[in-house]
């Protein structure tokens, strides 16, 4: 048997070199798609609609729609000063994702001053559909008291507002009580939806 030559073991160990740096550069080349990936859904996130309001007036037969973007800060509408039957609450961009976009929060005010009214807190979440996007849905919060009146009791919410919303719509919630749409008012009484906090 003939001895091994020097020569051979170089070429056998610049060939397993050659293999292993192969990889490594097909492995940063993956990894750094999968950052673009990322980036690239996050840009989108930042430009998305997160919800449409439908401010809508049954005795003048009005309908306003005021969009709100997802970038959080203090927002005025619009339709600041303008009292609403009732207000539509629909979804708004649908995201494109390889996860699930973070949960927003927002702070619902009558009023735009210091002084404003909170009337509740709307949390929007979103959930897949089966062409591997993701759609908002909404949950509204509201601190509510029970406080004696007359010979019974009437509900209140701890912000100051006379009475909680009344949801109506034929909207059906999911596993988590939250809703694809909502229709939020006070029995008809009318009521004023001036700004809002995105957080």
């Amino acid at each position: 048997m003939k001895p091994v030559s020097r020569t051979y073991y170089l070429r056998f160990i610049l060939l397993i070199l050659f293999a292993l740096s192969a990889l490594f550069v097909t492995n940063s080349v993956s990894a750094q798609e999968q950052l673009e990936d990322i980036a690239s859904d996050e840009d989108i996130i930042e430009e998305v609609l997160l919800l449409k309001l439908i401010y809508i007036d049954i005795e003048q037969l009005e309908r306003e729609e005021v969009e709100i973007p997802i970038a959080a800060g203090n927002f005025e509408s619009p339709q600041k000063g303008v009292r609403a039957d009732k207000i539509i609450i629909l979804p708004g961009s649908t995201v494109r994702a390889h996860y699930q976009p973070a949960d927003r929060q927002i702070q619902l005010y009558r009023g735009t001053t210091n002084e404003r009214k909170l009337l509740g807190t709307l949390l929007v979440r979103y959930y897949p559909e089966p062409d591997n996007t993701w759609v908002p849905h909404f949950k509204l919060y509201q601190k509510i008291a029970l406080v004696p009146k007359g010979k019974g009791w009437q509900a209140i919410t701890l912000s100051g507002v006379a009475e909680p919303f009344l949801l109506s719509g034929g909207a059906l919630p999911n596993a988590e009580g939250f809703y694809p749409q909502l229709e939020i008012g006070f029995g008809g009484k009318g009521f004023n939806l001036d700004s809002w906090l995105i957080k």
